[in-house]
Formats: structure tokens, C-alpha cells, sequence
């Protein structure tokens, strides 16, 4: 029955692909099928040599998941860094939505890049957990710190990144990098399709047309290119809450549209100025087959791309970018998580002095937080400073001896003779926050509580 139902479902959803715009399409100039691949490819050649002009570069991805009609979960996205997947899967029966952006400015003189991703899990009412976090990439010049030099900027890279509320960490970097003052202005220009152009989230790819993927093409005038595609395929199904069994079960339909935007801009020539992608997954049929008018929606991702160019570099109008050399004691004095007899660290503390000493404004020193960290049964733990590894490395500086508060008395001593390590005395595994406090005089002090 699985596979009637796709040999069903795919005549009449290809021919809703098939029927699309034709109208709309012979307002203008179309290309033949025979022509198309060709010219396109040129169009998207000519986009990428012209990106000496790009000013300013827009991505925004988002992806929508309603657990409703996947009632076994068995479609629940993959939970993403940015662009690094992870094995974890996001829970069976909640609502997720994930927002990835990415701005990328070039200036004369500077090139930034923001990136942020908001994600949310929970039950869309009003429960939930949200996680923002935004990365900052940036390049700059000032001029050298030395008179062997002379005429000449010192590239700088700056990283800075903020997750929540906490505050943002920057750490900025001087690079051998040295550049003549007259080319300053159309360095990172110049450099745009090479050195710097893996900044980018890239989505701009020549569609291919196939058996389930229709492209088209057509002139809106004659400073404009339209090139869409459409797709559909049948490559998953779920089962039916409502009846059991392999021949009962639900064809998911993955549905594409996408749309792709070129123009020819004075004094700088053919380039795309945007582009848009919607990738749908529905269910066309109910629970007892019938096809539906609408199909059930289970999964959206939305991707938007624009681009914004200049004929002349554009000078940087921003905050002022001020070098700032890195805390070396607070680099040093960063802790990390170690499992007994494990010199690999489970995880490394986030330093949250600013934020601390937002409600401890006599506090002197430097405090580290560790979010959410799962403490397994029967397994000993410790921590330990980067000081503190070195040629004779000391992984239980920071233990049972330096706790000062309990998470409600699940942190106990691991009893192990001569060994300062923690344990949960909890009967499963438990997650915990730690806060590692290294004063300015006096104790390190370790701080837990229970993690939600």
C-alpha cells in the first residue's frame, strides 16, 4: 500500500508543478528548454565575478517544525550549531523553530560578518526553551605597533561572541598580515570571491533540471533574469496514528520552490540581488487515506538571500573597532571539567565575570560558568585551570574541598582516598550548573546547582 500510495500522489503532484505560471512566463522573454542551462551558467559566472561590489550580504534560514501530524516523531529535525550537526534530535512532540542569520558588511577598510541563531523547543503556548546566540567574525587595520612599517596597516581579526544575556567575549588577534596604506580601502573588496568569500552562508547554486525538478528561465526585461525551479518527491513516510500497520502507512511529500533574481546594475553589470527557497513537507492524504484540498504541513524551512552592491567601497560608519589585547589571567585561569582518570575535558567553563559582578559589584576576580553539565552515576569528577596543567598536571585542583554550595545535597565527596573528586549521590544521572569563582585574594570556590 506504501508504494501505491506514491505511485498515486506523484502524477498529481507533478502536474501542480508542470502548471505552474505559464502565463505569467509569456509576458516575457522565456528561453528554450536547448538554451537555458547554457545561458543561465553564464549569468551565474557573471554574478560571481562581479562580486568586487558587493556592499552588503543578507541570509536568513528558518526551520519550522509542528509536531501535530507526526505524532511518533519520527520527523523531528536534527538540532543544529549553525552549520555543525550534532547526533541529537530535537524531542518527540514539541514545536521547534530555528532562525539562522547572517549579515556580512564590506566596507573600505573593514569586513563584518554577524551571525546569529535563535532556536526554541517547547509546547508554541506557553512553555519553552530558547536559545540565542550570536558570533561575530571582523577584519580591520591599525597601524603597527612597531616603525619597521612605516606606511603600511597591521590587519586585525576580531571573534566575539554572546550567548543569551550573558555579555559578549571578545578576543581580538594581530595578524602578519601588513597591507600599503593606498590599498586599504579595496583590500577585503578585491578579495571578496577569494580569500574571505567562505564568510558566506552559500545557497546560490545552478539548479539542474531532472525527472521531479522543473526549471525555467525568462527575461523580465532587459536588465532582468528570472530563473525558478519547482520539485517534488516521495522519499519518506510515517505511520498512522490512526491505523497501524506497513500497508496504512503516510507518504510524506517533500515540496521545493524556489526563485533566483538577476540583474544588470549600472557601472557594475550582471549579479543576483536575491534569492528565496521554500522546502515543504506535507502529508496529502488523512488518517483514512482521502486526499486532502490542503495538505498537512509538518516541516517548512524558508531561506531568503539578498544582495546589496555599490559601484564605489563604502566607507564604515559603525562603532569604532579598538583593539583589545586578550585578559592573559583570564585565559589562564579558565577551568575545565574532568572525569576521574580521563585527562580529556568533558566541557570548559564560560567566563561570566561581567555579569557577575552585575550583582556582586565588590566581587574581585574572575567567575566561570558551566551550563547544564550531565554528571553520570558512579563516575568521579574534578576540575582543573589551564595553570594548573602544565608539565605536571594537577586535574583535581577544584573538587569536593572548594564546594560552597550544594545543589540540595546531590554533590557528595566520591570517597576516593587521597582524591579531591565530586559524585551525585542521585540514583540516575543528573544535570548541574557550576559556578567556579578564582578571586583576587582569597579561595577558589566552586558553586553548584540543579539544572533544569
Amino acid at each position: 500500500m506504501k508504494h501505491k500510495l506514491i505511485v498515486l500522489i506523484t502524477p498529481l503532484l507533478l502536474l501542480g508543478i508542470a502548471s505552474c505560471s505559464k502565463d505569467e512566463a509569456q509576458k516575457y522573454q522565456a528561453f528554450s528548454d536547448d538554451q537555458q542551462r547554457a545561458i543561465m551558467e553564464q549569468y551565474y559566472n557573471l554574478h560571481k565575478s562581479n562580486q568586487s561590489n558587493l556592499s552588503l550580504y543578507s541570509y536568513k534560514k528558518t526551520d519550522i517544525y509542528n509536531p501535530t501530524y507526526d505524532v511518533f516523531g519520527e520527523m523531528t529535525p536534527t538540532i543544529s550549531n549553525y552549520e555543525t550537526p550534532t547526533l541529537k534530535q530535537s524531542p518527540t512532540g514539541l514545536f521547534f523553530e530555528d532562525t539562522l542569520t547572517n549579515e556580512v558588511g564590506v566596507y573600505s577598510g573593514y569586513l563584518i560578518s554577524r551571525k546569529n541563531q535563535k532556536m526554541y523547543i517547547g509546547n508554541k503556548q506557553n512553555a519553552g526553551s530558547v536559545d540565542d546566540r550570536e558570533l561575530s567574525l571582523s577584519y580591520w587595520f591599525r597601524d603597527f605597533d612597531d616603525n619597521e612599517h612605516a606606511g603600511q596597516k597591521q590587519l586585525i581579526k576580531r571573534n566575539s561572541e554572546k550567548d543569551n544575556d550573558l555579555e559578549v567575549i571578545y578576543e581580538d588577534t594581530k595578524l602578519p598580515t601588513g597591507v600599503e596604506d593606498s590599498n586599504v580601502s579595496h583590500y577585503f573588496s578585491n578579495a571578496i570571491n577569494t580569500t574571505y568569500e567562505n564568510i558566506f552562508v552559500r545557497n546560490l547554486v545552478q539548479p539542474v533540471a531532472t525527472s521531479t525538478r522543473q526549471v525555467s528561465a525568462y527575461m523580465k526585461s532587459e536588465a532582468e533574469i528570472v530563473e525558478t525551479y519547482k520539485e517534488v518527491t516521495q522519499d519518506d513516510a510515517i505511520q498512522n496514528p490512526k491505523k497501524p500497520g506497513v500497508e496504512n502507512v503516510l507518504a510524506v511529500s517533500k515540496r521545493t520552490e524556489g526563485e533566483t533574481i538577476f540583474k544588470q546594475i549600472e557601472n557594475i553589470g550582471w549579479v543576483c540581488t536575491e534569492f528565496k527557497e521554500k522546502i515543504t513537507y506535507e502529508l496529502p492524504f488523512d488518517y483514512d487515506l482521502n486526499i486532502l484540498d490542503n495538505p498537512r504541513v509538518i516541516r517548512e524551512i524558508n531561506t531568503e538571500i539578498s544582495f546589496t552592491y555599490s559601484a564605489t567601497v563604502q566607507p564604515y560608519t559603525g562603532e569604532a573597532y579598538v583593539y583589545k589585547g586578550r585578559d592573559e589571567d583570564a585565559v589562564n585561569n579558565t577551568p575545565s571539567l574532568y572525569k576521574y582518570g580521563d585527562t580529556n575535558p568533558v566541557a570548559i567553563g564560560q567566563d561570566i565575570t561581567a555579569e557577575y559582578k552585575h550583582f556582586r559589584e565588590d566581587y574581585s576576580g574572575y567567575a566561570y560558568l558551566f551550563k547544564t553539565i550531565t554528571l553520570e552515576v558512579n563516575e568521579a569528577y574534578s576540575f582543573a585551570r589551564i595553570v594548573d596543567i602544565g608539565t605536571d598536571p594537577n586535574y583535581e585542583v577544584i573538587g569536593f574541598n572548594e564546594l560552597t554550595h550544594n545543589a540540595n545535597d546531590t554533590i557528595v565527596s566520591a570517597g576516593i582516598e587521597g582524591h579531591n573528586l565530586i559524585k551525585t549521590n542521585n540514583s540516575s544521572d543528573t544535570n548541574y550548573e557550576f559556578i567556579i569563582l578564582v578571586p583576587s585574594i582569597g579561595s577558589i570556590s566552586l558553586i553548584a546547582y540543579l539544572s533544569a
